[in-house]
């Protein structure tokens, strides 16, 4: 299987932007010393008792495709059980907000807090099966 230029060159943008994002991510994992300097009420305060979460880097193509595969099902799911949800653009923000149990290493990430705190977190995409499968478990967990 042969491939053309532009394809090499889609591929080759590709790893560079994942490159990018994990070497963000790294910078930006959130430490005590950090969250304290940059705290932001809007982040410190739930929006419910249980809350989800999606940390994403907005520009990236995983963003899109976890808003086509995933978001429908995450919506559904957390109206049901009266969660709200949120999106943080890991590479927009210097505060991920407390609670997290682990810094943010992958996106997207979907996190799930009960009274402020993580519950569970499902890291990278999946199918929409899985992915409705694997938050129907963490939504149980937290209550």
């Amino acid at each position: 299987m042969s491939r053309t230029g532009g394809d090499l060159e889609r591929v080759a943008a590709m790893l560079r932007l994942r490159i990018a994002c994990l070497a963000a991510l790294l910078c930006l994992a959130p430490t005590p010393a950090l969250r304290a300097a940059v705290s932001s009420p809007a982040l410190d305060e739930p929006a419910g008792a249980i809350e989800v979460v999606v940390y994403e880097a907005k520009a990236s193509p995983y963003a899109a495709m976890f808003r086509d595969t995933g978001l429908p099902a995450l919506k559904r799911m957390a109206e049901a059980r009266g969660a709200a949800v949120r999106f943080i653009d890991v590479l927009a923000t210097r505060s991920y907000g407390p609670g997290l149990a682990a810094p943010i290493t992958m996106v997207p990430t979907v996190v799930v807090f009960r009274d402020g705190q993580e519950t569970g977190r499902i890291a990278g995409l999946f199918g929409p099966a899985d992915f409705t499968r694997l938050l129907t478990e963490l939504l149980r967990a937290a209550g």
